[in-house]
């Protein structure tokens, strides 16, 4: 496992806890969704996105990292091209 792996960027959509005590965490839904809205306004790479909800890196990230009040259902068919 990685150095990054064991300590993620904190500035990560994912990965809001008690650094920011003035913004609720989001759960893992509501971070795909800001996502996919970055990859839609071409912020980010759309293929690179679909890759990310295919692989379920959120899944293994969210499972690893993130706090059970964090860690909801995620309707990953809706935000990929046919």
């Amino acid at each position: 496992i990685s150095d990054y792996q064991r300590h993620p960027p904190k500035n990560t959509l994912l990965y809001q806890r008690s650094d920011r005590p003035y913004k609720k965490a989001k759960p893992v839904s509501v971070a795909i969704d800001i996502i996919h809205t970055m990859g839609m306004e071409n912020h980010i790479d759309k293929g690179c996105f679909e890759l990310f909800l295919r692989n379920r890196v959120y899944l293994l990230y969210a499972q690893e990292f993130l706090p059970a009040s964090q860690f909801d259902e995620v309707n990953v068919e809706q935000y990929l091209t046919a």
